[in-house]
């Protein structure tokens, strides 16, 4: 049976929506008899835990208590294998706490879904599901991401951003620029932050400030995107890899503000009919389910999007090109903005004057498990192409080459003149 390692939480302000993702997912992995799962906290200040009832959601009520009864641990290479062994050592006992066979990490956001975690497991040699290193890295940064897209062709939000270093030094130059290229309202985000945190609209200079400091907070690096009044949000799902990939239906989230916040997509924030989701036109990059057991799917939505046949079309091909483009692999939820030829439409006389898109979410909140649903998959198999996707591209890289058998340093000659 597949020791699989499914790790969540870290050091990210997405912390808790990371363990409610996991334990959905969690649940479907144990009951399919397939895998033999073992859940992976990793703490807000870094730490791993495994063992005690870390599948349980009523552990985490108190965050502060919530290892009591669990096993610090480390992974570790040895026999072939990744071993996770308890933190600090005993003299006398067995250290090994289990082995891992594949690590599916459900993590959104810094730490996680950034391509920091990637990196390690890569040097652990172990597989695990999702994108590569290269990947989660570009699609979490939402400025790499919007500059690799353009070089393909692919229409993104027109934005500029700036360093928050250089804020009090250039201040005045960059809300210039702003107030040139977009006028107000304009976009204000963070450059690597999911869920919409510290997303904001400027309609003048002083929210503009107001924005930017609020930015300052959570990332390095300021977005400000042109804000498109009336649009309408759409996201849809990819599954696999560069072997071959499948889209679910469209999804459009219901919002009563301006853009879609972090209440809307997690405590039920919105007011229209529907299931929601996650993502806007202001949206941070990141994902996830949310701040009660229900998740993602808790949100409101529209399952599939009524798109006319042209515009769903459209869509789906972005979709393909941009998960290609970037080198996704695993599950994707894709968020695109849709600007209507008349910005005062109503939803019924909507009519699309341009598709672009917004962000990617690369470990998407509840794993996007109710599109997959929607369009005739259930979780559990969601979750079965998921390991066999992270089986698949270990596979394949081993391959590879990485090191060579000769040693250059066994007749090399160290002399040399001072």
């Amino acid at each position: 049976m597949i020791q699989v390692g499914v790790l969540f939480g870290s050091r990210s302000v997405e912390h808790e929506i990371s363990i409610i993702t996991a334990l959905q997912a969690i649940q479907h992995l144990k009951s399919s008899g397939k895998y033999n799962v073992i859940p992976i906290y990793i703490s807000k200040e870094g730490d791993w835990y495994t063992g005690g009832a870390l599948d349980q959601i009523e552990t985490y009520k108190n965050l502060s208590s919530a290892m009591q009864g669990a096993q610090k641990v480390t992974p570790i290479r040895q026999n072939g294998r990744v071993a996770l062994l308890k933190s600090p050592l005993s003299k006398f006992k067995n250290n090994v706490i289990s082995e891992i066979d594949l690590a599916f990490p459900i993590l959104h956001g810094s730490y996680g879904e950034d391509g920091t975690l990637q990196g390690m497991l890569e040097q652990l040699q172990l597989p695990y599901t999702g994108c590569s290193v290269l990947s989660a890295a570009l699609t979490m940064d939402k400025i790499a991401t919007k500059q690799v897209l353009s070089a393909a062709g692919i229409p993104v939000v027109d934005y500029f951003w700036f360093h928050t270093e250089t804020w009090f030094a250039k201040d005045e130059d960059y809300i210039k620029e702003s107030e040139q290229r977009f006028g107000y309202p304009v976009v204000v985000k963070p450059a690597d932050i999911g869920s919409s945190v510290g997303v904001s609209i400027a309609h003048d200079r002083d929210e503009f400030e107001q924005a930017v400091s609020t930015v300052r907070r959570y990332s390095e690096r300021v977005l400000v995107e042109r804000y498109i009044k009336g649009l309408k949000e759409i996201n849809i799902s990819v599954l696999g890899d560069a072997e071959g990939l499948k889209l679910s239906v469209c999804e459009e989230p219901i919002t009563a503000s301006e853009f879609l916040t972090y209440q809307d997509k997690y405590a039920g924030g919105a007011s229209a009919d529907g299931s929601g989701s996650k993502s806007s036109a202001a949206t941070g990059n990141s994902n996830s389910t949310g701040a009660s057991n229900a998740g993602m799917q808790s949100a409101k939505r529209r399952i599939p999007a009524e798109l006319p046949t042209e515009v769903r079309e459209t869509i789906e091909d972005y979709a393909r090109r941009a998960f290609a483009t970037l080198d996704c692999s695993g599950v994707t939820r894709i968020d695109f903005i849709l600007e209507p030829e008349d910005p005062n439409s109503t939803p019924e006389t909507f009519k699309c004057k341009q598709i672009y898109v917004n962000e990617f979410n690369t470990i998407p909140g509840s794993l996007s498990f109710y599109l997959w649903e929607a369009t005739g998959k259930p979780f559990p198999e969601l979750l079965d192409d998921l390991v066999e996707l992270g089986l698949r591209k270990k596979r394949r890289r081993n391959k590879l080459t990485f090191t060579h058998d000769i040693n250059i340093l066994a007749s090399a000659s160290f002399s040399g003149k001072k």
